[in-house]
């Protein structure tokens, strides 16, 4: 409901995020869903929060209930079932179009100072988008054994005899994973250009944030401190994610830490599915061995957790861009781009 009230007060802002009736259908159903378990929530939150929860129930209840139609494409259905798209939630309209991948910065503002024509945030902002929507169809086609796949098994293979399994088929599934968790890495090279960090282009979602100091622990760079203590949020949000795929000096691995793991393992050393049998392991720190069914549920939390940063990475410009309007004496101008379809001749 929160999410609705933005919309309404700054739609040009987050338009992208959602389709505003797919949303108040969202909002109807959780209320519908409350609205039979009062009981449960008296338990957690206690007998004087029922109130407000009756009241916002009640009027989110007020919106026309709409039946969801089906989505009869299998990918589209697929996306819709496991909800990676990028958008929060998607209407019928926009699966049925083939278009639900709206999120996009809606602004930035650029000085006089600045280089002439569209801010290359923009380009970094597409290139991510494209290469989530690619490792998610990816993983589609591949995700199932006996599914056919739009890729030739031209390779014969000599059998290791431990239930596993080789072929383009199993790459495929690993190159997916690797796609999503690398726009982790593309944001963080965003993040810099658009701070105008030194040495952007050099940056990764493991360095951009501070280094461990002996005796110390660990610092935050300058420039990220700084939009930390500012409130930034999103970027928090973002310095949390670094902290739950990562190993600390005190904390231990993050829970989230074998989606980097087996990223690594795949871009320079060997990752090993197997179809049967449990507990496989190599006396070579150069392989990686894991279950086939397990690594398909790595890779769709990998598709998830990269479609989060990037709500995360557009919610930090909102941000940035926000605090830039409140600059005093700053002279700004604001650049909206126009639908690259519209452009190319694809759209009306």
């Amino acid at each position: 409901m929160s999410l609705a009230n933005l919309f309404f007060q700054k739609e040009e802002t987050y338009r992208s995020y959602c389709h505003v009736d797919a949303l108040c259908q969202r909002v109807r159903y959780l209320a519908s869903v409350i609205s039979k378990n009062y009981d449960v929530f008296e338990q957690f939150a206690g007998a004087s929060a029922l109130p407000e929860v009756q009241k916002a129930v009640e009027q989110a209840l007020t919106f026309d209930e709409v039946p969801a139609k089906p989505v009869d494409i299998p990918y589209f259905s697929f996306v819709r079932r496991n909800n990676i798209a990028l958008s929060l939630h998607c209407s019928t309209e926009e699966f049925s179009s083939g278009r639900f991948d709206l999120l996009t910065i809606p602004h930035v503002h650029t000085s006089l100072l600045d280089e002439s024509g569209v801010p290359e945030i923009f380009a970094m902002m597409n290139v991510m988008k494209a290469d989530f929507a690619f490792a998610r169809q990816v993983f589609f086609e591949v995700r199932e054994d006996d599914a056919g796949t739009p890729y030739f098994e031209t390779t014969s293979h000599a059998d290791t005899l431990d239930y596993a399994v080789y072929g383009v088929r199993y790459s495929a599934l690993t190159t997916a994973q690797r796609i999503a968790f690398d726009i982790l890495d593309k944001i963080s090279v965003a993040i810099a250009c658009y701070l105008k960090l030194p040495q952007a282009q050099k940056t990764s979602f493991i360095n951009i944030w501070g280094k461990q100091e002996k005796g110390k622990g660990f610092l935050l760079s300058g420039p990220v401190e700084a939009e930390l203590i500012g409130g930034n949020q999103p970027l928090i949000a973002l310095f949390n994610i670094f902290q739950d795929v990562s190993r600390h000096e005190n904390l231990g691995d993050g829970f989230m830490g074998a989606q980097k793991q087996f990223r690594n393992s795949s871009t320079h050393r060997f990752t090993v599915l197997h179809d049967m049998g449990r507990d496989h392991s190599s006396k070579l720190s150069a392989i990686d061995h894991n279950n086939l069914e397990q690594f398909e549920q790595l890779t769709l939390a990998s598709l998830r957790l990269a479609r989060a940063a990037l709500f995360y990475f557009v919610d930090f410009i909102i941000f940035s861009e926000r605090h830039k309007d409140n600059a005093q004496g700053a002279l700004v101008l604001s650049s909206e781009v126009p639908d690259h379809d519209y452009i190319r001749g694809r759209k009306e």
